[in-house]
């Protein structure tokens, strides 16, 4: 048997040990495998794999699916289309990632960030996004990545990292809403990924692993944009580099 899995995850073997279990389709009751993967292996489904949180199965590749063709990629080859935010240091682009470097002022919490400046996503369209980042540290900053909406900039969410804290939040009409759901290590890379089901529930991961589902103030409709950012305590500097950031969304 040949198959392409993640290294972290093993093929099941009749062993209560393994993670991901391999069968001819997907099971229709989700409750008897949450917190376990499934690979289909043949059928519609023949070659994804798919997440149980109990109550639903949640597709791990969801770019194979007919409706999500709205695809937006950054990996740091360039810079354009986008505005650059970086009060005093900068943000660089080289092949494969993106260099956030807030610089140092004395008396000034410094900034570095990106923005699409467009309408690339849309809160109805149920966007979702994905991305690898590595912090050069993890205390004295905090890193937000988040998708907001233009005709309200404080109706937004995403991830917000306080020191070494990972935080899902919303932000609804001025008020932020935010769930402990892990913590990042100085050097180390994560992965962050967070699946708006307009109207219904935000799914957050870190690391490909289900840590909250948010069913309760979720932003309202209407055009967005992608915002990427790090900022510093007053008198220091902060680093961080960005390998990719993807965005899934139906086209309408």
């Amino acid at each position: 048997r040949q198959m392409c899995i993640r290294d972290r995850d093993d093929v099941d073997d009749s062993s209560t040990s393994k993670k991901i279990h391999v069968m001819s389709s997907l099971p229709a009751d989700p409750s008897s495998y949450e917190g376990n993967y499934v690979y289909v292996n043949s059928g519609d489904n023949a070659g994804r794999t798919f997440y149980s949180d109990g109550s639903e199965w949640i597709p791990q590749h969801p770019e194979t699916a007919y409706k999500f063709k709205y695809h937006i990629r950054i990996t740091g080859e360039s810079l354009d289309g986008w505005t650059v935010n970086a009060t005093y240091g900068s943000v660089t682009a080289e092949v494969g990632k993106l260099d956030f470097d807030t610089g140092q002022q004395a008396g000034v919490a410094p900034t570095a960030g990106i923005d699409s400046a467009d309408a690339i996503a849309n809160n109805n369209r149920n966007p979702r996004f994905k991305c690898r980042i590595v912090p050069d540290y993890d205390t004295s900053q905090i890193i937000i990545v988040s998708i907001y909406n233009i005709a309200n900039p404080w109706d937004q969410w995403g991830f917000l990292i306080d020191d070494n804290i990972i935080y899902a939040f919303q932000d609804v009409n001025s008020t932020r809403y935010q769930t402990n759901i892990g913590t990042i290590t100085a050097g180390t890379p994560v992965i962050l990924e967070a699946r708006y089901n307009y109207g219904s529930s935000i799914k957050y991961f870190v690391n490909e692993v289900l840590k909250h589902t948010e069913t309760t103030n979720l932003p309202t409709s209407g055009d967005a944009r992608i915002a990427i950012q790090i900022s510093a305590d007053i008198d220091l500097r902060r680093t961080m580099s960005l390998f990719y950031y993807d965005l899934f969304q139906e086209w309408s």
